[in-house]
C-alpha cells in the first residue's frame, strides 16, 4: 500500500510505502520518503501522482494495490504484479539531483494522469484497466494545465491558438462548478516546494466522444483573438 502522511509542521508530508501481503516473508521493508507533492483521485481514491526524494528509485510493484471502482462507485481491488514484482500500474522517472545524494522519483497513474506526449493523442491511454471514470491532466504550470485541460476532451490544439488563455481565476470559474464533466483534484505538499496546481480530471466518456471541442469553443468564444491579434504568415 502507498499512503501519504501529511504534516501541518515543519517537518513536510511524507509517502509511506507498505509492503503487499506475504512482502514481509521476502524481505520487504516498509519505506518512508520525505513528498514533493502528492495526489490522490477523490473518486477512486488512489494514489496518481506524487513525487519523492530517494537515493534510489523504488520499486512500486512490490507497494502498490489498484482500487478499481466504475461509475455506481462498485469497487474491487487489484494488485499489478503480482507474478512479477517489477510490473506496476504507473509511470515513473527518477532524476539524480546534481551536487546532492538524492534525486527526485516522480509518479503517475498511466491510466488516470495523462503525461504530456499523450494528451490529444488518438489513443491517450496505456494498455489495462482503468482505475475509474475519471482522467486527468497535471502540469507545475498554470499555463500549460488550462491548455491540455481544454485539449484533453477534444478541443484541437490548432485551433487553440485562435484564443488567448483566460486567467487561473477564470479558468476555475469556468469548470469548478461543472461536476458533470470536470473537477480539480488538490494535492499535499511540504513547507520547501509548495502546494502545486491541482490535477483537472474529466470523464471518460465525455473525452472518448470528444464532446470537450464544442463544450470549449462556447467557454472559450469571448477570449478568441482578433484579426490584428493575429500573426501573419507575410515575410517583408
Amino acid at each position: 500500500m502507498i499512503k501519504f502522511v501529511v504534516s501541518t509542521g515543519l517537518t513536510g508530508s511524507k509517502v509511506v510505502f507498505q509492503p503487499r501481503p506475504g512482502g514481509a516473508a521476502r524481505g520487504w521493508k516498509e519505506i518512508e520518503r520525505d513528498l514533493v507533492y502528492g495526489y490522490v483521485c477523490q473518486f477512486c481514491s488512489n494514489p496518481i501522482a506524487f513525487a519523492f526524494l530517494s537515493e534510489q528509485r523504488i520499486t512500486l510493484g512490490r507497494y502498490e494495490e489498484t482500487r478499481v471502482v466504475n461509475g455506481e462507485r462498485d469497487c474491487r481491488c487489484v494488485i499489478p504484479g503480482e507474478e512479477s514484482e517489477y510490473t506496476t500500474a504507473y509511470d515513473i522517472d527518477w532524476m539524480p539531483v546534481s551536487g546532492k545524494k538524492t534525486g527526485i522519483e516522480r509518479v503517475y497513474m498511466k491510466n488516470h494522469v495523462l503525461r504530456a506526449g499523450k494528451i490529444g493523442a488518438g489513443e491517450p491511454f496505456e494498455p489495462g484497466e482503468r482505475c475509474c471514470p475519471y482522467a486527468g491532466v497535471f502540469s507545475l504550470r498554470k499555463d500549460l494545465l488550462m491548455r491540455d485541460s481544454i485539449i484533453l476532451g477534444g478541443f484541437p490544439s490548432s485551433e487553440l491558438n485562435d484564443y488567448n488563455l483566460p486567467s487561473w481565476d477564470q479558468f476555475e470559474s469556468m469548470i469548478e462548478h461543472n461536476n458533470n464533466y470536470e473537477f480539480f483534484i488538490h494535492g499535499v505538499g511540504n513547507p520547501i516546494s509548495g502546494t502545486p496546481p491541482p490535477i483537472v480530471a474529466a470523464r471518460m466518456d465525455w473525452i472518448k466522444e470528444e464532446r470537450g471541442a464544442g463544450h470549449w469553443r462556447g467557454k472559450l468564444l469571448s477570449y478568441k483573438k482578433s484579426d490584428s491579434d493575429k500573426p501573419n504568415d507575410y515575410d517583408f
